[in-house]
């Protein structure tokens, strides 16, 4: 699929210049805008682990030297980065991931670097079911929630409180 996509640049008019293993530029009269083509299976693994991480063919080594260097990243913005990074390589390699999951320090390390994320998302979801119960007590129907983009899982919740309240 790759070396196909190479030479249909190449055939139309475009210049291909790999740069690194694996990263190539794209450029040429038919390139809009500056253009590069990654392709993951040929990038160095220790100088491209951030990259490679954003493909869904992940392996147990890769995981866990990604989870070490997100562990060890000091600064705030590296960090935040990291963890975009990280939760997408989550969520392309599930199954993966979740095998790791049962591994005790690969767990508690997860657990770890997740924890702002998961705390934040806490957080959200009671302001989401007290608005949500606000709203139901003030006469709105499940209807009206669910219309204004409110989680069917939330509603649900928030018409349980609010029968266990009565």
């Amino acid at each position: 699929m790759t070396t196909t996509l190479i030479n249909w640049l190449k055939n139309n008019c475009c210049d291909i210049v790999e740069i690194y293993p694996g990263i190539f530029y794209v450029t040429g009269e038919k390139v809009i805008f500056p253009t590069q083509l990654i392709i993951s299976s040929r990038l160095n693994d220790s100088e491209h682990q951030w990259l490679k991480a954003l493909t869904n063919k992940m392996e147990e080594p890769e995981v866990k030297r990604l989870v070490s260097s997100v562990r060890s990243l000091t600064d705030k913005d590296g960090k935040d980065n990291a963890d975009s990074v990280l939760y997408l390589a989550m969520k392309e390699n599930e199954s993966l991931f979740n095998k790791l999951k049962e591994v005790p320090e690969m767990n508690e390390a997860l657990i770890k670097l997740m924890k702002p994320e998961l705390d934040a998302a806490k957080i959200e979801g009671v302001t989401e079911l007290s608005e949500a119960t606000k709203r139901l007590k003030e006469g709105y129907t499940d209807e009206k929630l669910l219309t204004e983009g409110f989680d069917p899982d939330i509603v649900k919740s928030a018409n349980e409180l609010l029968a266990a309240l009565s």
